[in-house]
């Protein structure tokens, strides 16, 4: 039982220290897009790149895993997650409602974003060596 609430309780204790406390997350911005300005900052564009691991905190456990709404929070604050988020959750709605509805297109783009979402940590394994500079 400890180690499931630790798991479900660990990354909301750790956005809520990023909420609390942001000014220890500074040197953290463009971490929403970190893939695609890495390949950038490789070619010699002048780029800041966030810190490649988060920082670990006692919250009262060690944990560095901090929601999705993390790299949102501190690009774009709290506006910037609503919007996000809610873009993400239209999309996601729209795609499968005309799904449903028989559009083969959204039915084409709705396979493709679920066997992403299944297929994600295997994908991010295999990409890794892409990223080059930020891995």
């Amino acid at each position: 039982m400890g180690m499931t609430a630790t798991y479900i309780a660990g990354p909301l204790a750790g956005f809520d220290y990023v909420v609390r406390r942001p000014e220890s997350f500074e040197g953290y911005q463009n971490s929403t897009f970190a893939e695609i300005i890495a390949p950038l900052s490789a070619l010699g564009f002048p780029v800041n790149l966030p810190p490649k691991d988060d920082p670990f905190l006692r919250v009262p456990f060690l944990i560095n895993v901090f929601t999705a709404y993390k790299n949102y929070y501190i690009d774009f604050g709290m506006i910037g997650c609503f919007i996000a988020f809610s873009f993400f959750g239209f999309i996601s709605s729209y795609l499968f409602r005309a799904a449903t509805r028989g559009n083969q297109m959204a039915t084409f783009f709705s396979a493709i974003y679920f066997t992403q979402c299944c297929l994600l940590h295997l994908m991010m394994f295999t990409l890794q060596p892409l990223h080059g500079t930020y891995t």
